[in-house]
């Protein structure tokens, strides 16, 4: 559903509230806020004093026990979210979507698996944006593009307590920034689509497939899983492009994208035809083949 946006309003929490009552999961608490550093960090640190509140299936005071977060951080004004491989950005007042979700992994999660978070959080936004009429895709392994342009930034970061592993999942889009408030070229926002939304009704669109998703990644059942990531992968570009990869230490690769793994994973095929496996990256699309 696509509705006029006012920049110049701030987040109406109401709004968002009353879109997300119609898909009865009940009501998130909503922490947002007229400008901060990082959602992230805000969910991070929240996480080191609630971590007992967000365990799968259970709500934060027992009425949303099919909502798999208890909270949503925001924000109208970010002004040093975090990239990977250590980028920062700031995005202009009121001109995007920047939020973030604490989620506790369940104890049999397998946690090889976590390469999937970012995928499938990114599969969730695509699929919300192709139902407004943007051709969105999901580039390998955490962000969301239209026509090889950046929309949309997934940033997933983990906490660890004791036996208990607890994920922050960040997302970023592009609302309506015009093309100098970019940081990059490579970048474009829904106004430049021509897609005016209102970023209440596209967060609650965002939050209910990205419930329904991790709903499905958390199953136990292994031909849930199996569909999710074949869904997933239907949506993922990078694989068929010649890449160029820069892994954490800075060495790089050039080679084609020839699959995404049963763990998330690319796999690469380089000169020689040797066969590598990527789980961690910076990847730059060089040329479909």
């Amino acid at each position: 559903m696509v509705h006029t946006e006012n920049r110049g309003a701030a987040f109406d929490r109401e709004a968002f509230l009353r879109s997300l009552d119609q898909y009865s999961l009940g009501h998130p608490q909503v922490l947002w806020t007229e400008q901060t550093g990082s959602t992230n960090d805000d969910a991070m640190e929240w996480l080191s004093r609630h971590t007992h509140r967000v365990t799968p299936g259970i709500s934060d005071g027992g009425d949303l026990s099919s909502l798999l977060f208890p909270c949503v951080f925001g924000t109208d004004h970010q002004i040093s979210g975090h990239g990977r491989v250590g980028r920062s950005w700031e995005v202009p007042p009121r001109a995007g979507l920047m939020f973030s979700v604490p989620v506790s992994l369940p104890e049999d999660f397998p946690h090889e698996l976590i390469g999937w978070i970012p995928l499938v959080s990114g599969w969730c936004v695509a699929q919300v944006l192709r139902e407004a009429g943007v051709a969105a895709d999901v580039k390998w392994p955490n962000d969301v593009l239209v026509d090889e342009k950046k929309l949309c930034g997934i940033l997933l970061q983990a906490r660890t307590d004791k036996s208990r592993v607890s994920v922050v999942i960040g997302i970023g889009v592009n609302v309506s920034q015009e093309s100098e408030e970019l940081p990059v070229k490579e970048a474009t926002s829904l106004r430049l689509l021509g897609i005016t939304v209102s970023r209440e009704t596209l967060l609650a669109q965002i939050v209910v497939k990205l419930n329904e998703a991790l709903s499905q990644l958390w199953s136990p059942s292994a031909l849930q899983r199996t569909t999710l990531f074949s869904q997933v992968r239907s949506f993922i570009v990078t694989t068929g492009q010649q890449v160029r990869v820069v892994l954490p230490g800075g060495k790089e690769l050039l080679g084609t994208a020839r699959s995404v793994d049963d763990t998330g994973a690319l796999e690469i095929e380089t000169t020689g035809r040797s066969r590598v496996r990527v789980d961690a990256a910076d990847v730059t699309h060089v040329r479909k083949l």
